[in-house]
């Protein structure tokens, strides 16, 4: 005897953003995962350059642009588990659903995900010691220098 449900008809949608949908999912080989504001867009290039600089090939780091209204779990994504860093460049931490102290150009371990918490990349660009801020910390996070 089949026992009637009388939700099978009805699909179940999430109703928080999924940043995936918006530049693709994150596939295995990503290690890097940046997060920038839209803000930001115009910077990509300044941000790849910088990657660059710091020997991280393209293949293996992921640029998604999201809005300040944006609010995501980063664990709910996976992103925890499969990236190995997750750089903010001008977005807080609780953004995607992670509590942690908001301390510019210094890096926070959960899981297996180490955070880098970077201001605006426009704010970066025109101004020479926060470029030198930037690479002292990619020195010492990505080139073990």
């Amino acid at each position: 005897m089949a026992v009637k449900n009388p939700f099978i008809r009805y699909k179940i949608y999430s109703t928080t953003p999924d940043p995936s949908d918006v530049s693709g999912p994150l596939v295995e080989n990503v290690k890097v995962l940046c997060l920038i504001t839209k803000e930001d867009m115009d910077w990509i290039p300044f941000l790849k350059k910088i990657l660059a600089a710091a020997k991280l090939p393209e293949k293996e780091n992921k640029i998604i642009t999201l809005s300040k209204e944006d609010s995501f779990s980063a664990a709910d994504q996976g992103w925890l588990e499969k990236a190995e860093f997750i750089l903010l460049f001008g977005l807080s931490p609780s953004t995607i659903g992670v509590q942690v102290h908001h301390k510019l150009y210094q890096s926070t371990t959960l899981r297996k995900t180490t955070l880098l918490q970077i201001p605006k990349l426009k704010n970066i660009e025109p101004h020479k010691e926060e470029k030198q801020k930037l690479w002292q910390l990619m020195k010492k996070v990505f080139l073990h220098e």
